[in-house]
């Protein structure tokens, strides 16, 4: 159900008109995205919401916490812990929302877990530094990358320290969960497979740059894109490199794999590309006006949705050949200030003026989706 509502967003996007007849005549079109709720503040910070069905919480500029239902933007709690979000809010399926914070004029780190119905405080956990990555959670342990250079699992129900795997560099990677391994990314250009029981290092991947992104996994490759520009792909079993594609800039989103026609990459330079996923030749590049921090969202196995960070809308490529196909524009001088979480049949934008929660709008032939 989750990507057939994907695949709804896209095709429900109105075509970009070219010339002022056409944009005329697009003004009065149907709006792809009816605009369900907003939940209006200027503080949001640039950190991707954490969210799922049930609820949806965004942090804010001042430290705050603050939990929205995700059916009509109302405010459920306000949580204060103090210090400043360093990493965006995990809401898990065990009954609690997953906080960090950096505190102190030594940055240090803390995480605590917010009962996920009233926002109190249920265990804080202090660390060396702040949790600077994803966050993720799966069976009862919490494993993120810290600015201290290490990767932690931590118990979801107490926030024990399970254990440490220290790297050579600061950990702000997403995180990949295959098989008994988490592969994350750290500054010090290693994609690290670490067993999720024990800490113990399984294999690593050097890289030239920083490792930010998600890694992206099939049956038999893995790929991988750096800070030095570089996707590169390897064979799963030797991790043996098969090929490396550089862009223009550094990429910090993670490449997406596309079914049978190739790998999408996001980079600093206003590109996306798609590289053939067999040599990683460049088979099309489209640039777009904004930096791009965060992966293209897929919609079905043709076309992407790509939002770049402070642009003023979503654009919508089509995946064989890099076309726009159409755009969902925000309101007039407002702009995008952190990645967006598609959850629970909502698209969340974080925008200046606040959050702005969407949904699609089927075509006149189409019966809604149901999230």
């Amino acid at each position: 159900m989750f990507m057939n509502w994907l695949l709804i967003i896209v095709l429900a996007l109105v075509p970009q008109a070219g010339g002022a007849r056409k944009k005329a005549a697009a003004a009065g079109a149907p709006q792809p995205f009816e605009r369900v709720w907003r939940f209006e503040t200027n503080a949001l910070s640039g950190l991707r919401p954490g969210g799922d069905s049930e609820l949806v919480v965004v942090s804010l500029l001042d430290g705050k916490f603050v939990a929205l239902n995700p059916a009509d933007g109302n405010l459920l709690w306000t949580a204060d812990p103090g210090g400043e979000a360093s990493a965006s809010p995990l809401v898990t399926s065990a009954g609690v929302v997953v906080a960090t914070s950096r505190t102190g004029s030594e940055s240090l780190g803390v995480i605590r877990a917010l009962d996920r119905g009233t926002g109190l405080s249920l265990w804080v956990r202090e660390l060396a530094k702040p949790a600077v990555s994803e966050l993720v959670y799966a069976d009862g342990r919490i494993y993120f990358g810290s600015s201290d250079g290490s990767v932690y699992a931590v118990r979801a129900d107490s926030g024990a320290i399970v254990w440490a795997f220290a790297t050579r560099g600061p950990v702000r990677g997403q995180i990949l969960i295959h098989d008994a391994d988490i592969l994350i990314g750290s500054d010090d250009g290693a994609l690290y497979a670490i067993n999720r029981g024990t800490g113990v290092e399984h294999w690593r991947v050097q890289t030239g740059g920083a490792i930010v992104g998600r890694a992206a996994l099939t049956a038999r490759r893995l790929y991988v894109s750096s800070g030095d520009g570089v996707t590169t792909a390897l064979d799963v079993d030797a991790r043996k490199v098969l090929w490396k594609s550089r862009s223009g800039a550094a990429i910090e989103a993670g490449p997406v794999i596309v079914d049978d026609i190739g790998v999408l990459v996001a980079s600093f330079d206003n590109f996306v590309y798609l590289l053939d996923s067999r040599t990683g030749d460049r088979l099309w590049k489209r640039r777009l006006r904004g930096r791009i921090v965060s992966e293209p969202i897929l919609g079905g196995s043709d076309r992407a949705i790509v939002a770049p960070l402070r642009d003023d809308r979503l654009t919508v490529l089509g995946v064989r050949n890099g076309n726009r196909l159409g755009a969902f524009a925000l309101e007039p001088g407002d702009a995008l200030v952190a990645p967006p979480l598609v959850t629970g049949g909502m698209l969340l934008l974080s925008t200046d003026t606040g959050l702005l929660a969407a949904r699609a709008v089927a075509p006149a032939s189409q019966a809604p989706a149901t999230p």
